[in-house]
Protein backbone atom coordinates (compact mmCIF):
# COMPACT_ATOMS: atom_id res chain seq x y z
CA UNK A 1 0.00 0.00 0.00
CA UNK A 2 1.39 3.37 -0.98
CA UNK A 3 1.38 6.41 1.28
CA UNK A 4 -1.16 8.10 -1.00
CA UNK A 5 -3.51 5.11 -0.80
CA UNK A 6 -3.29 5.04 2.99
CA UNK A 7 -3.87 8.78 3.19
CA UNK A 8 -6.89 8.56 0.88
CA UNK A 9 -8.42 5.88 3.11
CA UNK A 10 -7.94 8.03 6.21
CA UNK A 11 -9.45 11.04 4.44
CA UNK A 12 -12.54 9.07 3.41
CA UNK A 13 -13.06 7.85 6.97
CA UNK A 14 -12.90 11.42 8.28
CA UNK A 15 -15.26 12.78 5.63
CA UNK A 16 -17.82 9.98 6.00
CA UNK A 17 -18.03 9.77 9.78
CA UNK A 18 -21.22 7.79 10.23
CA UNK A 19 -23.98 8.47 11.13
CA UNK A 20 -22.89 11.97 12.18
CA UNK A 21 -22.45 13.03 8.54
CA UNK A 22 -26.06 12.20 7.71
CA UNK A 23 -27.38 14.13 10.71
CA UNK A 24 -25.18 17.21 10.40
CA UNK A 25 -25.83 17.81 6.71
CA UNK A 26 -29.39 18.97 7.45
CA UNK A 27 -28.98 20.17 11.02
CA UNK A 28 -26.22 22.75 10.49
CA UNK A 29 -26.61 23.62 6.81
CA UNK A 30 -29.31 23.91 4.17
CA UNK A 31 -27.72 21.10 2.20
CA UNK A 32 -29.50 17.81 1.86
CA UNK A 33 -27.79 14.66 0.72
CA UNK A 34 -29.02 13.49 -2.65
CA UNK A 35 -30.07 9.89 -3.19
CA UNK A 36 -26.81 9.28 -5.03
CA UNK A 37 -24.80 10.61 -2.05
CA UNK A 38 -26.79 8.53 0.43
CA UNK A 39 -26.31 5.47 -1.75
CA UNK A 40 -22.56 6.15 -1.93
CA UNK A 41 -22.37 6.34 1.87
CA UNK A 42 -24.21 3.02 2.17
CA UNK A 43 -21.99 1.28 -0.38
CA UNK A 44 -18.85 2.65 1.26
CA UNK A 45 -19.76 1.53 4.77
CA UNK A 46 -20.99 -1.87 3.66
CA UNK A 47 -17.74 -2.47 1.81
CA UNK A 48 -15.69 -1.24 4.75
CA UNK A 49 -17.65 -3.42 7.18
CA UNK A 50 -17.17 -6.49 5.03
CA UNK A 51 -13.45 -5.78 4.74
CA UNK A 52 -13.23 -5.53 8.54
CA UNK A 53 -15.33 -8.71 8.87
CA UNK A 54 -18.04 -6.89 10.83
CA UNK A 55 -21.32 -8.87 10.81
CA UNK A 56 -24.53 -7.07 9.88
CA UNK A 57 -26.90 -9.74 11.19
CA UNK A 58 -28.56 -7.29 13.60
CA UNK A 59 -29.92 -5.20 10.73
CA UNK A 60 -33.54 -6.10 9.82
CA UNK A 61 -32.91 -6.75 6.11
CA UNK A 62 -29.63 -8.62 6.47
CA UNK A 63 -31.15 -11.97 5.42
CA UNK A 64 -33.63 -10.73 2.84
CA UNK A 65 -31.14 -8.33 1.28
CA UNK A 66 -31.07 -4.61 0.63
CA UNK A 67 -32.68 -2.73 -2.20
CA UNK A 68 -29.71 -0.42 -2.64
CA UNK A 69 -27.16 1.64 -0.73
CA UNK A 70 -29.84 4.02 0.54
CA UNK A 71 -31.72 1.14 2.13
CA UNK A 72 -28.56 -0.13 3.83
CA UNK A 73 -27.47 3.34 4.99
CA UNK A 74 -30.88 4.07 6.53
CA UNK A 75 -31.00 0.77 8.42
CA UNK A 76 -27.44 1.22 9.65
CA UNK A 77 -28.19 4.80 10.75
CA UNK A 78 -31.37 3.71 12.55
CA UNK A 79 -29.51 0.86 14.25
CA UNK A 80 -26.69 3.17 15.37
CA UNK A 81 -29.13 5.74 16.77
CA UNK A 82 -31.14 3.10 18.65
CA UNK A 83 -28.00 1.41 19.94
CA UNK A 84 -26.73 4.71 21.31
CA UNK A 85 -29.94 5.22 23.28
CA UNK A 86 -29.70 1.82 24.99
CA UNK A 87 -25.95 1.30 25.31
CA UNK A 88 -24.51 4.78 25.84
CA UNK A 89 -24.44 5.22 29.62
CA UNK A 90 -22.31 7.32 31.97
CA UNK A 91 -19.43 5.17 33.21
CA UNK A 92 -16.01 5.92 34.64
CA UNK A 93 -14.39 5.29 31.27
CA UNK A 94 -16.79 7.48 29.27
CA UNK A 95 -16.59 10.29 31.82
CA UNK A 96 -12.78 10.13 31.74
CA UNK A 97 -12.74 10.27 27.94
CA UNK A 98 -15.34 13.05 27.81
CA UNK A 99 -13.34 15.20 30.23
CA UNK A 100 -10.22 14.67 28.15
CA UNK A 101 -12.03 15.50 24.91
CA UNK A 102 -13.51 18.65 26.39
CA UNK A 103 -10.11 19.76 27.67
CA UNK A 104 -8.76 19.35 24.13
CA UNK A 105 -11.59 21.44 22.69
CA UNK A 106 -11.26 24.26 25.21
CA UNK A 107 -7.48 24.26 25.81
CA UNK A 108 -6.86 27.48 23.89
CA UNK A 109 -9.86 29.50 25.07
CA UNK A 110 -9.69 32.10 27.86
CA UNK A 111 -10.65 30.64 31.24
CA UNK A 112 -13.69 32.91 31.50
CA UNK A 113 -15.10 31.55 28.23
CA UNK A 114 -14.47 27.85 28.83
CA UNK A 115 -17.78 27.16 30.67
CA UNK A 116 -19.72 28.82 27.85
CA UNK A 117 -17.79 26.93 25.17
CA UNK A 118 -18.40 23.64 27.00
CA UNK A 119 -22.16 24.25 27.00
CA UNK A 120 -22.17 25.25 23.34
CA UNK A 121 -20.39 22.00 22.50
CA UNK A 122 -22.95 20.10 24.58
CA UNK A 123 -25.78 21.64 22.53
CA UNK A 124 -24.56 19.76 19.44
CA UNK A 125 -24.97 16.43 21.23
CA UNK A 126 -28.17 14.49 21.51
CA UNK A 127 -29.55 14.30 25.04
CA UNK A 128 -28.52 10.70 25.76
CA UNK A 129 -24.99 11.41 24.51
CA UNK A 130 -24.72 14.53 26.64
CA UNK A 131 -25.84 12.67 29.76
CA UNK A 132 -23.46 9.77 29.14
CA UNK A 133 -20.54 12.19 28.80
CA UNK A 134 -21.45 14.13 31.93
CA UNK A 135 -21.78 17.53 30.24
CA UNK A 136 -23.98 20.19 31.82
CA UNK A 137 -27.09 21.37 29.94
CA UNK A 138 -26.72 24.68 28.17
CA UNK A 139 -29.84 26.35 29.53
CA UNK A 140 -32.71 27.83 27.58
CA UNK A 141 -31.08 31.24 26.96
CA UNK A 142 -27.84 29.90 25.48
CA UNK A 143 -29.66 27.15 23.59
CA UNK A 144 -32.02 29.69 22.03
CA UNK A 145 -29.12 31.97 21.12
CA UNK A 146 -27.18 29.15 19.45
CA UNK A 147 -30.31 27.95 17.61
CA UNK A 148 -30.91 31.48 16.34
CA UNK A 149 -27.31 31.82 15.15
CA UNK A 150 -27.48 28.45 13.37
CA UNK A 151 -30.75 29.45 11.68
CA UNK A 152 -29.24 32.78 10.66
CA UNK A 153 -26.16 31.02 9.29
CA UNK A 154 -28.31 28.64 7.25
CA UNK A 155 -30.27 31.58 5.81
CA UNK A 156 -27.10 33.49 4.87
CA UNK A 157 -25.54 30.42 3.27
CA UNK A 158 -28.72 29.66 1.35
CA UNK A 159 -29.70 33.08 0.07
CA UNK A 160 -26.80 35.54 0.50
CA UNK A 161 -23.65 33.53 -0.23
CA UNK A 162 -21.99 32.71 -3.51
CA UNK A 163 -20.52 29.25 -4.05
CA UNK A 164 -17.20 28.99 -2.24
CA UNK A 165 -14.25 28.74 -4.66
CA UNK A 166 -11.83 25.89 -4.19
CA UNK A 167 -9.01 28.08 -2.88
CA UNK A 168 -11.25 29.16 0.03
CA UNK A 169 -12.14 25.62 1.04
CA UNK A 170 -11.30 24.80 4.64
CA UNK A 171 -8.85 21.92 4.46
CA UNK A 172 -7.91 20.29 7.75
CA UNK A 173 -5.57 17.89 5.95
CA UNK A 174 -3.39 18.69 2.99
CA UNK A 175 -4.42 16.77 -0.14
CA UNK A 176 -0.81 16.10 -1.11
CA UNK A 177 2.46 15.77 0.81
CA UNK A 178 4.95 18.61 1.04
CA UNK A 179 7.16 18.58 -2.04
CA UNK A 180 10.39 18.96 -0.05
CA UNK A 181 9.72 16.56 2.85
CA UNK A 182 7.16 14.19 1.26
CA UNK A 183 5.21 14.37 4.52
CA UNK A 184 1.61 15.34 5.21
CA UNK A 185 0.69 18.20 7.51
CA UNK A 186 -2.42 19.44 9.30
CA UNK A 187 -3.75 22.97 8.95
CA UNK A 188 -5.70 23.12 12.23
CA UNK A 189 -5.03 22.11 15.82
CA UNK A 190 -6.84 21.94 19.14
CA UNK A 191 -4.54 21.89 22.17
CA UNK A 192 -1.07 21.24 20.73
CA UNK A 193 0.00 21.77 17.09
CA UNK A 194 0.89 18.19 16.19
CA UNK A 195 2.06 17.93 12.57
CA UNK A 196 1.06 21.53 11.79
CA UNK A 197 3.37 23.24 9.31
CA UNK A 198 5.07 26.31 10.88
CA UNK A 199 3.96 28.79 8.23
CA UNK A 200 3.96 32.53 8.86
CA UNK A 201 0.19 32.50 9.43
CA UNK A 202 0.29 29.48 11.76
CA UNK A 203 3.08 31.02 13.84
CA UNK A 204 2.04 34.66 13.93
CA UNK A 205 -1.60 34.73 12.85
CA UNK A 206 -4.64 35.49 15.05
CA UNK A 207 -4.93 31.93 16.34
CA UNK A 208 -1.25 31.78 17.24
CA UNK A 209 -1.52 34.98 19.27
CA UNK A 210 -4.68 33.74 20.96
CA UNK A 211 -2.91 30.50 21.89
CA UNK A 212 0.03 32.45 23.30
CA UNK A 213 -2.19 34.76 25.35
CA UNK A 214 -4.92 32.42 26.57
CA UNK A 215 -4.01 28.83 25.79
CA UNK A 216 -1.17 26.36 25.96
CA UNK A 217 1.34 28.72 24.37
CA UNK A 218 2.38 26.01 21.94
CA UNK A 219 2.50 27.14 18.32
CA UNK A 220 4.00 25.33 15.31
CA UNK A 221 7.80 25.44 15.20
CA UNK A 222 10.51 23.93 13.02
CA UNK A 223 12.19 20.90 14.60
CA UNK A 224 9.97 21.31 17.67
CA UNK A 225 8.40 18.64 19.89
CA UNK A 226 5.19 18.58 17.84
CA UNK A 227 6.84 17.59 14.55
CA UNK A 228 5.98 20.52 12.35
CA UNK A 229 7.70 18.78 9.45
CA UNK A 230 4.62 16.55 9.14
CA UNK A 231 3.98 12.84 9.30
CA UNK A 232 4.56 9.75 7.22
CA UNK A 233 1.58 7.39 7.06
CA UNK A 234 3.83 4.35 7.39
CA UNK A 235 5.48 5.50 10.60
CA UNK A 236 2.93 7.78 12.30
CA UNK A 237 2.09 7.10 15.91
CA UNK A 238 3.31 7.57 19.46
CA UNK A 239 7.04 6.84 19.88
CA UNK A 240 6.50 3.32 21.19
CA UNK A 241 4.38 2.39 18.14
CA UNK A 242 6.24 4.12 15.32
CA UNK A 243 7.21 1.94 12.35
CA UNK A 244 5.27 -1.00 13.75
CA UNK A 245 2.50 -3.00 12.10
CA UNK A 246 3.48 -2.13 8.55
CA UNK A 247 3.92 -5.76 7.48
CA UNK A 248 0.48 -6.71 8.83
CA UNK A 249 -1.18 -3.79 7.05
CA UNK A 250 0.56 -4.65 3.78
CA UNK A 251 -0.69 -8.24 4.06
CA UNK A 252 -4.26 -7.08 4.69
CA UNK A 253 -4.10 -4.66 1.77
CA UNK A 254 -2.80 -7.34 -0.58
CA UNK A 255 -5.71 -9.52 0.51
CA UNK A 256 -8.13 -6.76 -0.41
CA UNK A 257 -6.53 -6.39 -3.83
CA UNK A 258 -7.01 -10.09 -4.45
CA UNK A 259 -10.76 -9.96 -3.84
CA UNK A 260 -13.12 -9.49 -6.74
CA UNK A 261 -15.12 -6.26 -6.88
CA UNK A 262 -18.66 -6.27 -8.32
CA UNK A 263 -18.88 -4.39 -11.60
CA UNK A 264 -22.40 -3.17 -10.83
CA UNK A 265 -24.41 -2.57 -7.68
CA UNK A 266 -22.80 -4.59 -4.85
CA UNK A 267 -26.24 -5.22 -3.35
CA UNK A 268 -27.31 -7.13 -6.45
CA UNK A 269 -24.02 -8.75 -7.45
Amino acid sequence: MTVKEAHDIMRQLRELEFPFALRSSTRLTTLKLSDVEKCAVGVFYRSMGQAMEIPFHLLPSNKAGYTDGIHFAQELCDFAAEYEKTAVKPTKSTLFISRRLMSLETANYPSALKPVVERIIAIRLQEHNRLSMGYHPAGIVLSSLVASLVAMRKFVLRYLSLPRPDFMTIKVLDAAPDASTERYTFNEWLDNPWYVKPTLLNRWGPKAWSVRLFGTGNVPTSNGPFRGEGYDMKSIGPPNMENKGQAEVEAIFEGFKGKSTPAGCPFHA
